[in-house]
């Protein structure tokens, strides 16, 4: 595989991962660049790169968590010694040497001054490879492994984006947007603009938007946003049959010249058997953009990039596109997980949502994502859908900006509430009749879901008591306010309202209703409060709501976090987390020790049960870029698998983590990795454990080894030590755990070999 480090992509879920690994999925729909090498294809996305191989139809990936410095990826380029070169949009290369088995990064680029960075292309010649940036050609020798010259200044009035480089007949070529470049290869001083001589229209260009250059022979061709022209004895000729066509790519090859490019709205591939020969062309389709095209030299099968489809290649009859299963798009803005550890995820409103979709790691690897929009999915109507809510009945319902929320039951959709369903939802705003905007949707104690709405003129809080009647609650605090996204029950049964999203934010402050009206000073309200900033909330912007294992309230406002700890009566004992100060909370989530993780626009903070510790962060920076984005707009975690999840606008982030859900009693223990080789960097995990169990490590003898208390969250870990702290021998050891109370023990046994 040229695409991966040795051993290739291992995934989260193929193996038991240890305490902290990463994994990224983004969408790689979009591709910028496409190299080909003997029947594989390797596709530079803004998601991180993908290979495909023609002969078995299987994809391998490779992103920010297993090589990469960077997903958003713009060229891809091949050398003469088998390397893999990938450029990035700041300007970062990483360059996978297969006979290392490594990822390699070259970073100058990247850590200049240079305002506009992004690498567009790879171009080998002999043992250098042009590197094109945006702001010009770097020279690169890889037999030092080292930069020389750099092309930078070549004497037009303005800087121009550089596109291309080619060296034809001893002199090097430069196409940018302003004109083309050109310079003696053996010039004593080619960063002097001196040595330079620009071509543009008035030397016979069609357009001085110069996207790609190619060689044959003494020949230069030129491919323009208005034609392909050729050089040949020192003057410029058009390929009439080009005429107006934009040229986005052309390729040299042994039988002849293949030309991609854009005609009356149509992609076109075209061969010429010679440079002034005639053109051939496959049939053009208007099915996708491309800016990219590639040749495989073994079969002749040209290939293309595309904006929206993956990769795509004419197979005689039709083109085709393929892409690796995954999220169609990076959108997270909403997570959760089902009880049978499935994750759903929800994209946007407003116009910039995809969908939703849902992600189960126990598939096979190309039916694990499946993205319901409205075009597979019509009830859906549009494709802002922003908010998931986990119902414990096995049931998910996604909720959507405008056309109501659809519940799902094992990947389908059964039921969709809205506007002019039975029973229905309130309308939003003074708008079309058929617009609302449905908040979070919540279980009570009793089993029946509560729907918030967003502007809604009545039914602002909607009660659904059997299959077709909903009990309807206005606000009684504030008469007609209703900017209600997410709905949290505590387990007085009290209801607490957000008003905001990320993207968009209300200062209406909290509001939280008990129909029983039992909260102190809400009989006067028909059960409704307030708090405000002026009366104790830490901002009146409220982002999320999360009930912790103690029954605290947490409240995330744009300015840090109040927690309610008597939320029997909301105006007493308030208290607030000093590590989330300040920081904009935009979502909670409650693991099984009861620590709280709080997304942000600076990353993720884990802090105490009371918030007054903080216990971990994850930032880009921290995490060596194996988080996506600073900017966390979700977390969902997976108790039972020790998973947290994190989204971002950039893709979905998966972290293995040790707080899993314990259990009330013990059962059979789950040991790994079996066998434990030690020396090793990684514990054994010891799972199925109730909460506060102790472990004795035995030799088969009954002689004790060691003796701890485990670590927490249903979890244990080991290290291979004995008491004194030395590596135990191999053999058959003995694992018991038993509870606190001794009432309850169970045993296992694991096979350590020492090397």
């Amino acid at each position: 595989m040229v695409l991966l480090a040795a051993g290739g992509i291992q995934s989260l879920y193929a193996q038991a991962p240890g305490i902290g690994a990463w994994e990224s999925y983004t969408a790689m729909t979009s591709v910028r660049s496409i190299a080909v090498r003997s029947g594989t294809v390797l596709a530079a996305t803004g998601g991180g790169m993908f290979s495909f191989r023609w002969g078995t139809e299987t994809f391998e990936r490779a992103t920010n968590t297993n090589g990469l410095t960077t997903n958003d990826l713009t060229a891809v380029g091949l050398d003469t010694r088998g390397r893999t070169w990938v450029g990035a949009s700041d300007g970062a290369v990483n360059v996978y040497d297969s006979a290392a088995g490594r990822w390699l990064l070259i970073d100058d680029i990247r850590l200049s001054n240079k305002i506009q960075r992004r690498i567009q292309r790879f171009r080998t010649h002999g043992d250098t490879v042009f590197v094109v940036s945006s702001f010009g050609v770097l020279v690169f020798r890889t037999s030092r492994w080292e930069f020389g010259d750099t092309f930078a200044n070549f004497g037009f009035v303005t800087s121009p984006d550089v596109r291309d480089v080619v060296v034809a007949a001893d002199t090097v070529w430069v196409a940018t947007s302003l004109g083309m470049a050109a310079a003696s290869l053996h010039a004593v001083n080619l960063s002097a603009p001196s040595s330079w001589t620009i071509y543009d229209t008035s030397e016979g260009l069609p357009s001085n938007d110069v996207r790609s250059l190619e060689a044959a022979d003494d020949t230069l061709l030129v491919g323009t946003l208005g034609g392909l022209v050729i050089r040949s004895a020192g003057a410029f000729a058009p390929h009439i049959s080009f005429n107006g066509a934009s040229i986005k790519r052309i390729i040299k090859h042994q039988s002849g010249v293949s030309v991609l490019s854009v005609e009356s709205g149509s992609v076109v591939v075209s061969e010429i058997g010679s440079v002034f020969g005639s053109r051939t062309s496959l049939p053009a389709t208007s099915a996708f953009q491309s800016e990219d095209m590639a040749r495989d030299k073994s079969t002749g099968t040209v290939w293309l990039t595309t904006t929206s489809a993956g990769a795509a290649w004419y197979d005689g009859s039709g083109w085709r596109t393929v892409q690796p299963n995954g999220p169609l798009s990076n959108q997270f803005l909403s997570l959760g997980v089902d009880d049978g550890g499935t994750v759903w995820a929800a994209t946007g409103i407003d116009n910039g949502g995809r969908g939703f979709k849902r992600f189960n790691p126990s598939e096979d690897e190309g039916k694990r994502w499946r993205d319901f929009t409205a075009a597979t999915h019509p009830v859906l109507i549009g494709n802002d859908y922003y908010k998931i809510s986990i119902i414990h009945d096995g049931s998910v319902w996604v909720s959507s900006w405008g056309d109501g929320a659809v519940k799902i039951v094992a990947d389908s959709i059964v039921r969709k509430i809205d506007t002019q369903s039975i029973p229905a939802l309130g309308t939003t705003g003074a708008g079309s009749p058929l617009f609302t905007v449905t908040g979070s949707v919540v279980a009570d104690l009793d089993g029946r879901l509560w729907f918030a709405s967003y502007l809604t003129t009545s039914r602002m809080l909607s009660r659904l008591d059997d299959d077709t009647t909903f009990t309807y609650f206005q606000n009684g605090y504030t008469s007609g306010e209703s900017r209600f996204t997410s709905v949290a029950i505590d387990r007085f049964g009290t209801k607490w309202l957000a008003n905001s999203e990320s993207m968009k934010k209300s200062a209406t402050g909290l509001y939280y209703f008990n129909e029983n009206m039992t909260l102190p000073g809400t009989q006067g309200t028909g059960g409704w409060g307030h708090v405000s900033q002026s009366t104790g909330l830490s901002d009146n912007i409220v982002l999320s709501i999360a009930v912790d294992l103690e029954g605290d309230v947490w409240v995330g406002t744009d300015l840090g976090v109040t927690i309610f700890n008597e939320p029997s009566d909301p105006r007493i004992r308030r208290s607030t987390s000093f590590p989330l100060r300040e920081q904009t909370i935009q979502t909670i989530a409650v693991d099984a020790l009861n620590n709280k993780w709080a997304g942000t626009k600076e990353g993720v903070f884990v802090v105490s049960p009371d918030g007054a510790q903080l216990l971990d962060q994850y930032t880009v920076a921290n995490t060596n870029g194996k988080l996506l984005a600073n900017d966390v707009r979700s977390i969902a975690i997976d108790h039972k698998n020790g998973i947290a999840y994190f989204g971002t606008e950039m893709g979905l982030n998966v972290l293995s983590i040790a707080a899993v859900q314990t259990s009330r009693t013990l059962e059979r223990l789950a040991l790994g990795p079996s066998p434990f080789v030690l020396p090793s960097t990684d514990p054994l995990t010891i799972r199925n454990l109730v909460p506060n169990a102790t472990i004795k490590i035995l030799q088969v003898n009954g002689v004790l080894v060691a003796e701890f208390a485990a670590q927490g969250g249903g979890r244990a870990f080991w290290d291979g030590r004995n008491a004194s702290g030395d590596l135990v021998s191999s053999g058959t050891y003995l694992i018991v755990a038993f509870s606190d109370n001794g009432e309850q023990v169970t045993t296992g046994k694991v096979a350590v070999i020492r090397r």
